[in-house]
């Protein structure tokens, strides 16, 4: 009976580190998850701030071309 009071405790120990192994690998899952979602909202972020500095860009060449044109004439 020692000898399986014995095993079973190893056999509880190792499943003991397989199940805080299998939760460190969920909590990195789970990290690594979130932080690809930072970036992406990040990205559409800076998407957009890109669209719009561009819109931006081409309204003052637009406006420096109208008022250009207008001093020709």
């Amino acid at each position: 009976m020692n000898e399986f009071k014995k095993y079973s405790d190893l056999c509880n120990i190792e499943l003991q580190g397989l199940r805080d192994l299998l939760l460190r690998y969920k909590k990195k899952l789970f990290n690594d998850r979130f932080q690809n979602s930072v970036d992406v909202v990040n990205s559409v972020k800076n998407f957009g701030y890109l669209k719009k500095k561009i819109a931006q860009i081409r309204t003052e060449i637009l406006q420096r071309t109208i008022k250009k044109n207008e001093e020709e004439k």
